[in-house]
């Protein structure tokens, strides 16, 4: 047996029809070089021009390991891959390059029969036992909701949905702020300035946030107020009956009032939790801390040292006895993984915190928590609008009541001359408006301030969340007037010239379940909405070089690309927490 007889039974690939173009060329490459599939993907790249091939293998990554240059490499590892999966029609090497060249055709039947086939599931994968507990959303109670609170709300539920979709049991909690001294300070105020009983029920929590906003104004020339509201929540530590009883009504007051806006964007809790629920469990881990001595005196307070790494140190107890934030955050954690025994725990909250979560992590792992190193803090920038960054201790504040009534009222605007009923167009412009806001956010990598902008938002045309419903609803009006449901591609259908237009769109809608896979691993919600834009464009692009109505011979494969994109689209927005919407 010669050389290349061997490398024939030694380097022959699986079929490509159930694993994407990158994985299919990451494999045939680890059975000739020592590197694992996972470690060649992120190595591949898109050729800049399209006569070099489809995918391409830099070789220079190669050059300090076999100790050669890269053209030669390119060259040796050509002459190795003599036998290729149907899918990949040739392999060039040129200037220290490996290029693919895939079989366009296959690809296009292979791709689009497996979206036909899987639908809804397309890129999905079967559940497992893994668990994913996601802290998100978390407002302070007897606030009303501003728009300050939407990005870890919009982040937190999109990533609920992609690790659900890729098979993991998540468990959503909503950690509220709903304990500490900011709840003193409300509690001097409800009772020193008490509102009438019509007021307050009229609109509680509104009149709970003025409340809150005078004692800051107060306190600005009174400074007992603050030692007032120190001694008021300790009361409450302590089992003070008026205190529970004025926070049992505000916690419950507040969760409905959430809980109308959650409805509206689509987002559920599995568990509605709070600092205030780990208060004894806080003192029990004070106790112990103390007892190892992980916890020590200074200046009266108790701190975690965390200097030798570099952090600063991490306050768990004031000098005054009250527990704090960090303390209960402890206890949570540890109680959620007692519960759920979590893969992983993941924290969306703003980047401000970072600090915060390292010396928290820390602590855990000090504390001898060895899933600490399964906890991530998934940070995000913070939103701007034309005045700056949005503060609600002084009544600077943009409620999220008035964002999503004025979002909706302006979809409804835009739909006002449409042939619908009344209950089409309001059913349109609360799923236009809210598509609208949430891609908003997630077209943004998350780690960046983003600034509200509503023209921005609400633009049909390009990079906006109308623009994907509208190219949704444009393919779904053609499945309708075709009236005819798109078959299975064979061979036989592609015995045409495949226009350019329908080659790429075949090939991106191929990229869905590894865009899925990057959004995930990355836990950025804005590679899927970055990628379902592009299908969009690509789609409207293939729409007007190929029409699909007047095709005779490419109708079925233009009919059943129509089919594929529609369905790629409605995954991708279902996966951003959007409500896909078939006719605009």
């Amino acid at each position: 047996m010669d050389e290349n007889q061997k490398n024939q039974k030694v380097f022959r690939a699986p079929k490509i029809s159930k694993i994407f173009e990158r994985e299919l060329i990451a494999n045939e490459l680890s059975r000739i070089i020592k590197l694992k599939p996972e470690a060649v993907i992120p190595l591949l790249e898109k050729p800049k021009y399209s006569n070099l091939g489809d995918i391409s293998f830099p070789c220079f990554h190669l050059s300090k390991q076999l100790k050669k240059n890269p053209y030669d490499i390119a060259i040796e590892l050509k002459e190795k891959l003599q036998i290729l999966p149907l899918e990949i029609e040739k392999v060039d090497a040129l200037g220290g390059y490996l290029n693919f060249f895939l079989n366009k055709k296959t690809f296009i039947i292979s791709t689009v029969n497996k979206i036909l086939k899987q639908k809804d599931k397309y890129g999905s994968k079967k559940q497992n036992k893994k668990k994913i507990v996601i802290d998100f959303s978390s407002p302070n109670i007897a606030k009303p909701m501003s728009i300050g609170h939407l990005r870890s709300t919009i982040i937190g539920n999109s990533l609920y949905k992609i690790h659900s979709f890729l098979g993991y049991k998540c468990i959503a909690i909503n950690f509220l702020g709903d304990y500490g001294t900011q709840f003193g300070k409300l509690l001097v105020a409800y009772k020193k300035w008490n509102p009438s009983k019509a007021e307050f029920e009229k609109d509680p929590i509104n009149t709970l946030l003025k409340l809150y906003n005078k004692f800051h104004v107060e306190a600005e020339s009174n400074l007992k107020l603050e030692d007032e509201a120190r001694k008021e929540f300790k009361k409450l530590e302590e089992g003070d009956k008026e205190n529970i009883v004025l926070w049992k009504k505000f916690r419950a007051l507040s969760i409905k009032e959430f809980e109308k806006f959650y409805s509206i964007l689509g987002v559920k809790f599995d568990l509605y939790s709070g600092e205030s629920f780990y208060r004894k469990d806080a003192a029990q881990i004070i106790t112990e801390m103390r007892r190892r001595n992980i916890a020590v005196e200074s200046q009266n307070a108790l701190i975690v040292n965390l200097e030798k790494y570099n952090l600063p140190p991490l306050l768990i107890r004031k000098s005054d006895g009250a527990t704090m934030y960090s303390t209960r955050d402890i206890a949570a954690a540890a109680a959620r993984y007692n519960t759920y025994k979590f893969e992983k725990m993941l924290y969306v909250v703003a980047s401000e915190q970072n600090t915060y979560f390292k010396q928290l992590f820390k602590t855990l792992e000090i504390l001898g928590m060895k899933w600490a190193k399964d906890c991530r803090h998934v940070n995000f920038g913070m939103i701007y609008m034309e005045k700056g960054k949005i503060s609600t201790r002084k009544g600077e504040i943009i409620f999220l009541e008035d964002v999503i009534e004025k979002i909706i009222n302006l979809s409804r605007e835009m739909i006002a001359d449409r042939k619908l009923s009344e209950a089409e167009k309001s059913k349109i412009a609360k799923a236009v408006g809210v598509s609208a806001l949430i891609y908003s956010d997630l077209s943004n990598d998350r780690i960046k301030d983003i600034k509200f902008d509503w023209d921005r938002i609400l633009r049909l045309d390009g990079d906006s969340g109308p623009y994907l419903q509208y190219t949704y609803a444009r393919a779904n009006s053609i499945l309708t007037k075709i009236k005819a449901k798109p078959k299975n591609l064979s061979k036989k259908d592609l015995d045409i010239n495949l226009a350019e237009e329908e080659k790429e769109l075949a090939l991106l809608l191929n990229e869905f379940p590894l865009i899925v896979e990057n959004a995930a691993s990355s836990f950025s919600p804005h590679v899927i909405a970055n990628y379902v834009r592009k299908v969009a464009d690509t789609f409207n692009t293939f729409y007007e070089k190929c029409p699909v109505l007047k095709a005779e011979n490419e109708r079925n494969v233009r009919l059943a690309l129509t089919a594929a994109t529609a369905q790629v689209i409605k995954n991708s927005l279902l996966l951003l927490g959007m409500i896909p919407l078939e006719k605009m």
